[in-house]
């Protein structure tokens, strides 16, 4: 009884975990998604269409992450950072409103909770798009010079 409820504890903290990492990608996310579906409906079959919908979704976030990186237009910059942001911002709002409606009877509450979320939703998705990815370093090249 015990391990099954550990279990269950388990499984939901990694299901939420899964949405978070979901709802930060929004974007790309629901781009390869649909180019996926497209790619079902269009005839290319189910591997098809999952390898059409990660190639898209990947490449949606490296152009993303790439025209953040190179441009130098102050506007463009903050384009593609709301492009990111926003669908983040919503996705997390909708995600955490209906998670937080399961335990919380009052509708005043669940919309605090959802919109704290949200906040926190949209601030994780706006640093990992400014913040470069970390160069990993072999134990071995520690203090050498280039």
């Amino acid at each position: 009884m015990v391990f099954s409820l550990l279990l269950m504890v388990f499984g939901i903290g990694a299901l939420c975990a899964l949405l978070y990492n979901a709802v930060v990608y929004a974007l790309p996310v629901t781009v390869g998604i649909e180019a996926g579906f497209w790619a079902l409906h269009s005839g290319a079959g189910l591997l098809g269409a999952i390898a059409l919908g990660f190639a898209v979704g990947g490449l949606v976030y490296a152009f993303g992450l790439f025209v953040f990186a190179t441009t130098r237009s102050d506007f463009l910059r903050v384009a593609v950072a709301l492009a990111f942001v926003v669908p983040a911002v919503i996705a997390g709002y909708s995600a955490l409103l209906e998670i937080v409606g399961w335990g919380v009877p009052s509708p005043v509450w669940r919309h605090v909770f959802a919109i704290a979320g949200a906040v926190v939703v949209g601030g994780t998705a706006f640093m990992r798009l400014i913040t470069p990815p970390a160069v990993s370093r072999l134990p071995g090249e520690l203090g050498r010079a280039r």
